[in-house]
């Protein structure tokens, strides 16, 4: 009896912390891909990439952090 309400408690926490996520990755892609200038000018800040590198990298990660985020809200 005890293991069916830990089992179902686990199961609503996972449900908690997946919608969760992955409401942070879409608004986190949202906000990156309605200013995407000023996003190219953070990963410029970090000075790890080049510029051409930096500009792949401003254009492809919002949308592999959008498609991640659904999949996550999607199950």
């Amino acid at each position: 009896m005890m293991d069916n309400k830990k089992t179902v408690m686990f199961e609503w926490l996972g449900v908690l912390a997946r919608t969760a996520l992955g409401a942070v990755f879409v608004w986190s892609a949202m906000y990156k891909l309605r200013w995407p200038y000023m996003f190219l000018a953070n990963v410029y800040d970090y000075e790890v990439l080049g510029p051409q590198s930096g500009i792949l990298v401003a254009m492809t990660l919002p949308w592999i952090e959008l498609f991640v985020g659904v999949c996550l809200l999607g199950n």
